[in-house]
């Protein structure tokens, strides 16, 4: 039988394993994607650097934020309307869109640092203003992050499809 105390180092241990592995992935994901730009530079005679920044200085910013800010505005609303309706279905039918606002904006701040500590804000806040046990407004989050991943699963297969010669392109 082993020691009361015997589980923290093997936690500990395996924590750190795994932070490291994510670190790895991480360094190993951004490797891959400078050794694709420093390829790219390389085919139009350029240094890494002034390949970016012809890259972003080509760019047409005021068609991209006229795009982007209706866009985003209409992806705030849609998502926390989705999020308001799973949660008055799941958990407390009294909450208001209003309410929801507040906190999926919030949610989304926190999801710069990780998506995860964002929803459970969002949990913690069910839990202390209308009383949703923890494992219920854990489990409407869950819900909402499967759904968010068919959602992008499914938009990436009709971009793929309507784009292919372009996908193509750029892998090649």
């Amino acid at each position: 039988m082993s020691e009361p105390g015997s589980t923290a180092p093997q936690s500990k241990l395996k924590s750190t394993l795994f932070r490291m592995v994510t670190w790895l992935l991480a360094a190993g994901c951004f490797y891959l994607v400078f050794t694709r730009i420093e390829a790219s530079a390389a085919r139009d005679g350029l240094t890494t650097l002034e390949y970016l920044s012809n890259f972003f200085r080509d760019a047409d910013w005021s068609m991209w934020l006229a795009l982007m800010i209706p866009y985003s505005l209409f992806f705030f609303l849609v998502d926390s309307h989705a999020t308001w309706r799973a949660i008055r279905w799941f958990n407390t039918p009294e909450i208001k869109l209003t309410n929801v606002l507040p906190i999926r904006a919030s949610a989304y701040i926190l999801s710069l640092v990780n998506e995860q500590v964002g929803k459970g804000a969002m949990s913690l806040y069910l839990l202390r203003r209308y009383d949703v046990p923890g494992w219920k407004a854990v489990s409407t989050m869950v819900l909402l992050g499967i759904v968010e991943i068919y959602q992008l699963l499914i938009f990436s297969a009709i971009g793929v499809a309507l784009y292919f010669d372009l996908v193509q392109e750029a892998c090649g």
